[in-house]
């Protein structure tokens, strides 16, 4: 099967959801994370797709609220149309400091399907050689993804 492009794959995985009915969550943190929970928006200009290496640009938007538990994805290529869909946060583990430049963050989560059991999701944003990424993993599938972080702001109330 040849991909249009790293978003479609991106949307195939685990873009065709609903939210399911709320389940509690827990929330790990290490002391010196300032950001732990602060919702921040990340920007991607250019997607990965880690299974075959195809690289395509994006205007891509992802948005974590821990507060809310819930992480925006929204995104578009130049060959395809805007996707938007939510993913519910079921636990973090944060040693990413305040300034996005040391540690990461992971989410662990889900994102419900229309039919069937909901997608386990694990979405890392990691400070890697002065730059940010932002990866997905996805048990059993092979639609795992990274998304170059152009730039990054804290979303005030």
């Amino acid at each position: 099967m040849k991909p249009k492009t790293t978003l479609t794959l991106l949307v195939i995985g685990i873009g065709m959801i609903v939210l399911p009915a709320y389940t509690s969550s827990h929330i790990k943190t290490t002391p010196s994370t300032d950001i732990r929970g602060l919702a921040i928006k990340y920007y991607s200009g250019k997607l990965k797709l880690l299974g075959n290496g195809l690289e395509t640009g994006s205007n891509t938007t992802i948005t974590i609220n821990p507060a809310t538990k819930i992480i925006n994805v929204s995104g578009e290529t130049v060959t395809q149309e805007k996707v938007n869909f939510n993913i519910t946060i079921e636990s973090i583990e944060c040693n990413l400091n305040e300034k996005c430049t040391a540690g990461e963050a992971i989410y662990h989560g889900y994102i419900a399907q229309k039919k069937g059991a909901p997608a386990k999701l694990t979405l890392k944003v990691e400070a890697r050689s002065g730059s940010l990424v932002i990866s997905n993993s996805i048990p059993g599938s092979n639609n795992e993804y990274l998304a170059y972080v152009s730039k990054w702001e804290i979303i005030k109330d």
